[in-house]
Parts: structure tokens; C-alpha cells; sequence
């Protein structure tokens, strides 16, 4: 297990969670507490509060754009929603258990691989006030797939520690100052198929009456 800490607008106040401390209040599932894992915990102090941090936090599909990792697709089968990827060029595979999380405050999530380096994924993302805005918590707890998959990981994880470290000071920054241009990256091209679904459902709502502006800004949104 490592931890990192970057630290904006000087001491916030009381020490950072340890790993132990942050389990304590999001467990590790049940039946996987006890297969050997590989752990990450990074905190940023940020000067912004937990309300205005938060909303781009739980937005982690731009937050990966912004984080450059490889692209995400998720389908829905049996009631079950599917996730894969190529992050290095290796194919990984999985099923995305549905998350928890209390807005403002905390989400976690649950991937189970069926392919690809990991076995399975924890993550734990919170957001706790300090006198000077906000403490960020990043926990990534990983069971590795054998010995090339337990390397690939302790190889991969400084590149996501990096990027984090590259985007969350300049977002808290960007946040006290104006909007954050940190994460503008604009979002994927929809393909034809999904582009005309989207606007027959975006048609069918204004036709019930719905307020345009409303459904506008609900679609501009999922486009995310």
C-alpha cells in the first residue's frame, strides 16, 4: 500500500485518513476483504468547498477524459451493466456493480474483471471540509490477476497518481476563480444510431409538454 498527499493552500486542519481509517467508514466487500490486494490512497487539500468540488468528482467520465485514460464502453445485458477498455493496449473486461454515495460527500465503486489485469476494483472517492475548502480521498484497492497482473498494476498506478496531480490543483484553483476549464475536454462523438435515439427521446419529452430548456439542458448533459 502507498499513500501520496499534494497539498494546496497550506495545512487544512487535522491529519489525513489513513487507509485503515478510510476502510473503516467504506469497507472493502465482504468477499473479497481477505484475497491480497494492491492499495493506493491519495489526498488533495483543495480550496474549494465540498459543494462546488464535488460535482466534478462524480462526473468521472470527464474526469477521465481530463485524467487521459483510455476510453471507456458500457452495455447493459441481463439487467447487468458491462464495462470494458484497453487501457496499455490490453483488453479488460468487466461488470460494473451498482454504486453508493451520499452527493457532496462520498462514492464507491465496485468493478468485478472478467478480463484484463485485475481481479477486482474498489474505489472510494470523498470529499470532507477543512477550515481553508476541502479534502479529497482517492483509494484505489486492486486484486491483481497472478504476478504479471500485480506488476502491470504497481507500474500503472504512478501514471494515474501523476495525472490526478496534474489536474485535481489546477481544477480547485480554476474552481475559486471561474469556471473550470480543466474539464471542457469535449465529450466523445455519438454514432448515428445513438444520435437519432437520443433525439427521439429528447422530441418525445417536449411533445408531453415537458419545458424545452429544461429537456435541453437534461440532454446537453447526458451528451457528457
Amino acid at each position: 500500500m502507498a499513500t501520496s498527499k499534494s497539498t494546496l493552500a497550506g495545512n487544512s486542519g487535522g491529519e489525513p485518513l489513513t487507509v485503515a481509517q478510510l476502510l473503516a467508514l467504506h469497507p472493502f466487500p465482504a468477499e473479497y476483504e481477505k484475497e491480497k490486494r494492491i492499495e493506493r490512497l491519495w489526498t488533495f487539500d483543495l480550496p474549494c468547498t465540498p459543494e462546488k468540488i464535488w460535482p466534478h468528482i462524480a462526473d468521472t467520465s470527464r474526469m477521465n477524459r481530463s485524467l487521459g485514460t483510455a476510453e471507456m464502453f458500457f452495455e447493459e445485458r441481463d439487467g447487468k451493466r458491462f464495462g470494458s477498455s484497453k487501457p496499455g493496449g490490453v483488453k479488460h473486461e468487466w461488470v460494473e456493480v451498482p454504486w453508493n454515495w451520499v452527493a457532496n460527500q462520498w462514492l464507491t465503486c465496485l468493478r468485478i474483471y472478467e478480463r484484463g489485469f485485475m481481479r477486482v476494483m474498489y474505489a472510494i472517492h470523498r470529499v470532507d471540509p477543512t477550515p481553508t475548502g476541502s479534502r479529497v480521498y482517492l483509494y484505489f484497492g486492486a486484486v491483481p490477476r497472478g504476478a504479471l497482473g500485480s506488476a502491470a498494476l504497481r507500474l500503472g498506478f504512478p501514471s494515474i497518481e501523476k495525472a490526478y496531480k496534474r489536474v485535481l490543483p489546477s481544477l480547485g484553483e480554476q474552481i475559486k476563480r471561474l469556471e473550470p476549464a480543466q474539464l471542457m475536454t469535449p465529450a466523445p462523438t455519438l454514432d448515428p444510431n445513438a444520435e437519432q435515439r437520443l433525439k427521439a427521446q429528447h422530441d418525445a419529452l417536449i411533445a408531453r409538454g415537458l419545458d424545452r430548456a429544461c429537456v435541453d439542458t437534461l440532454f446537453a448533459w447526458i451528451r457528457t
